[in-house]
């Protein structure tokens, strides 16, 4: 019976350690795919919840029930809220969202109002020599059988005290203003009933970079029955729509965040600065971050 050769044994060999490779190989780049399909899906999916909540308490944002009355506001970057929470942007307004009951002092107006803001945290946990951050999106609500800030403006009521006493996204706090993980920044654009970013108030008066008063109101052109273009002044008013734009990371990119990869800029240009901070995030988050938006109209504002 005639054995193998030293030859064929080297071969053979060789033609395994081959086909070892390449499955190797294979399985590499299938296991590549995989995590990045989990990345993809972790992303969207939390975006994709944060905006439907949003959204939700958006779409009945609330207007005075006297419209003489002006203490009824959606504010983007109040004065009162600090550095800490504007990252880059913060929004604050009253809605019909409220989980208690009324008051007895309060008498209802439109269905149970609550105070209502969403704006990202970074929350920082030191163990041992090791510090992580967490950026969070959060959602401050404030129902109105707790405090009678029912009718008070948010701009004079919202302050970095108020978030850290009802919207903590720390564990001491059983996470309770947590609504979404691994969120860098949150970019906020209130837009008119020709879907234009409002960039002045009713007198002709430019907002901040990055801010928004309701109650000062804005124009608009529109065209009126017969086709002509007419200015319309709606003040106090509430914006037609808001754009909204998150930065996100998925898990394993979320692990080597530094710290350092927190939003700061707020111009007039929100997609300008929503790109130029992507753009220079380090690459190693970069590659695992993506830019998610959408669209919310406002169902009170006038049209």
């Amino acid at each position: 019976m005639r054995g193998f050769t030293l030859l064929e044994l080297l071969v053979a060999t060789a033609v395994f350690v081959g086909l070892a490779l390449i499955l190797v190989s294979i399985a590499a780049s299938l296991s590549s795919f995989w995590q990045l399909g989990i990345a993809h899906n972790e992303r969207r999916s939390s975006a994709l919840s944060a905006f439907s909540r949003m959204a939700r308490d958006l779409r009945f944002a609330s207007l005075p029930p006297d419209p003489s009355v002006t203490n009824f506001q959606l504010v983007v970057n109040p004065a009162k809220v600090g550095g800490s929470y504007l990252l880059p942007q913060a929004v604050f307004w009253q809605a019909p969202v409220s989980s208690g009951p009324v008051s007895t002092n309060i008498a209802p107006v439109g269905g149970n109002l609550a105070l209502v803001g969403y704006f990202v945290q970074w929350v920082s946990e030191t163990n041992g020599p090791v510090t992580n951050f967490f950026p969070k999106l959060c959602r401050l609500v404030i129902d109105s059988s707790s405090i009678n800030y029912q009718f008070a403006k948010p701009s004079d009521w919202v302050s970095d005290s108020l978030i850290a006493n009802n919207a903590s996204a720390t564990k001491a706090s059983g996470y309770n203003g947590q609504l979404a993980e691994n969120v860098l920044g949150l970019w906020i654009r209130p837009l008119d009933q020709r879907k234009d970013p409002i960039l002045n108030d009713a007198k002709a008066v430019a907002f901040s970079g990055g801010q928004f008063d309701s109650a000062r109101g804005y124009t608009v052109g529109l065209t009126n029955a017969s086709g002509t273009l007419e200015t319309k002044v709606f003040a106090p008013a509430l914006p037609a729509s808001l754009e909204v734009a998150l930065v996100a990371v998925d898990a394993r990119t979320a692990k080597r965040l530094s710290g350092d990869e927190k939003p700061g800029a707020r111009t007039a240009d929100m997609w300008g600065d929503v790109n130029a901070f992507y753009n220079t995030l380090p690459q190693e988050i970069k590659q695992g971050a993506r830019i998610y938006s959408t669209v919310i109209d406002l169902h009170s504002a006038p049209r």
